[in-house]
């Protein structure tokens, strides 16, 4: 059969949206209910065991298949199109084309929602970085179910038959150290609220729950220190902290010594900076111990329900899963996989994921919470 001759690339930029932030988590409910689309059951039933096989096994099963195929995702404009140009490259796709829409988690679910509501073709492949609206997705039987083999390598707390997790954020305390003695920087995270007035007065950011990324954190951190985090918050807030949605925001004010600390910054920004020049003057601080560990942000990829290439669907799933896949992601964001092991391990932040101590994953619970969270802080920073 003809390979794909054309690719369609449709990347669109953004900041975190206003309520359809990132949550975090997992409790038990991991998707092992029977929501969802189960089509295609029998050919998984036949699947191989080991993973080249695999591989064979759906790239044979997508050639029979024709029409665009199309990946919505969150994450980075580079790597999501290297993804897919290698994808088709790798497996020869046949169809009219290949297109990657990329926006941040709330543009990528809305043109999904949107597209389905008007009987459209949508997406093939979402990867969105909100657990939460993978859980809507799955409880509106908008999602195939297919357990991948290559889940067997990630935290059982961040799969299930519904999604993959091939990438995570983590926060850390980020400042300039050009701007900023060490010092100054709190042990944990109970210690900010001996932060010095005369230091920090006006002179850091937080993040602003309402954008994707920060909720992670938020959500995280209420769930982990309850009433505790809101007075550490209140008093950030009284401090003068600047709230930010985007965490790109941070970082600038971060570098340009406008406000020279964030509060919780995410690793793959610090580690960017370091690896691209060493000698930025950037450092990160992770609190342990009872007070200590780092927040996880999730970015989930799922089949849809309304797939109409499912074989082509579920060779994309185990080829991003596993270490090729990955790999892509991991340098094209200089970010972290759950993966185990990871395909890359870095040298200017904690090597990999499983070095960092986190704090627990509640997916349920990061969507239930939203909207009181959201809340909680508008009440603080506007008072």
């Amino acid at each position: 059969m003809p390979r794909v001759s054309r690719r369609k690339f449709i990347a669109i930029s953004g900041v975190g949206t206003v309520g359809v932030a990132g949550c975090i988590g997992s409790d038990d409910d991991n998707g092992d209910d029977t929501a969802g689309d189960d089509d295609g059951s029998d050919a998984d039933a036949d699947r191989p065991d080991e993973h080249e096989e695999i591989l064979d096994y759906w790239e044979d099963q997508a050639q029979e298949e024709s029409g665009t195929f199309r990946f919505y995702t969150a994450m980075p404009t580079e790597p999501a199109h290297e993804m897919m140009d290698q994808f088709v490259d790798r497996f020869n796709i046949d169809g009219d084309d290949a297109e990657v829409f990329r926006g941040v988690t709330g543009d990528a679910y809305s043109r999904f929602q949107e597209e389905l509501a008007a009987g459209a073709s949508t997406a093939d492949i979402i990867m969105l970085g909100d657990h939460g609206l993978h859980l809507d997705m799955r409880d509106d039987d908008q999602l195939l179910a297919y357990d991948a083999n290559q889940n067997q390598y990630y935290p059982d707390d961040l799969t299930s038959e519904y999604w993959g997790t091939p990438r995570v954020l983590t926060y850390a305390m980020a400042w300039n150290t050009d701007e900023v003695d060490e010092s100054d920087i709190p042990e944990d995270w109970a210690d900010t609220l001996n932060m010095d007035p005369d230091v920090w007065g006006n002179n850091f950011t937080i993040g602003n729950p309402h954008g994707g990324g920060a909720y992670q954190f938020y959500h995280a951190m209420d769930n982990e220190f309850g009433d505790e985090y809101w007075e550490w918050v209140e008093h950030w807030i009284d401090l003068g902290a600047v709230a930010h949605q985007p965490h790109g925001t941070m970082q600038e004010e971060m570098m340009s010594g406008q406000h020279p600390l964030t509060m919780a910054q995410i690793h793959y920004r610090v580690n960017e900076l370091l690896e691209q020049d060493p000698n930025t003057p950037v450092d990160w601080h992770v609190p342990e111990g009872e007070y200590g560990g780092t927040p996880v942000g999730t970015t989930a990829m799922s089949i849809t329900s309304q797939t109409e290439r499912p074989a082509t669907a579920k060779l994309f799933v185990e080829w991003a899963l596993s270490e090729e896949g990955v790999e892509i992601i991991q340098r094209g964001d200089y970010g972290y996989t759950p993966r185990d092991p990871a395909p890359v391990e870095w040298t200017h932040v904690p090597a990999t994921y499983h070095d960092l101590e986190h704090l627990p994953i509640d997916f349920q619970r990061g969507r239930d919470e939203r909207e009181r969270i959201q809340q909680q802080f508008d009440e603080l920073y506007d008072a």
